[in-house]
């Protein structure tokens, strides 16, 4: 996957600096899959993830950065919310 805009965020700009972080795809034929980042290049802003997606990443999709694995990031705040409300 390659996006230009990585250099921008903070640490972007650092080489290996999305490394053992994980792409969560939130648009397109791979929406709700995600994969651990194997290798950042910052000269060609070029993420490079550990497995294939299913099915080939479109260039217009949206995707999000996580440090933490998705769904263990996203059931822990769903526990939160049922201790709050329960």
């Amino acid at each position: 996957m390659k996006d230009v805009n990585l250099t921008n965020l903070p640490g972007g700009g650092d080489i290996n600096h999305f490394e053992e972080w994980f792409v969560l795809m939130t648009s397109g034929a791979n929406e709700g899959e995600f994969r651990r980042v194997r290798s950042y290049a910052v000269a060609t802003t070029t993420i490079v993830v550990e497995s294939a997606f299913a099915s080939a990443v479109d260039t217009n999709v949206t995707y999000e950065l996580h440090r933490y694995n998705p769904t263990d990031k996203h059931n822990a705040i769903n526990r939160a919310i049922e201790e709050l409300m329960g």
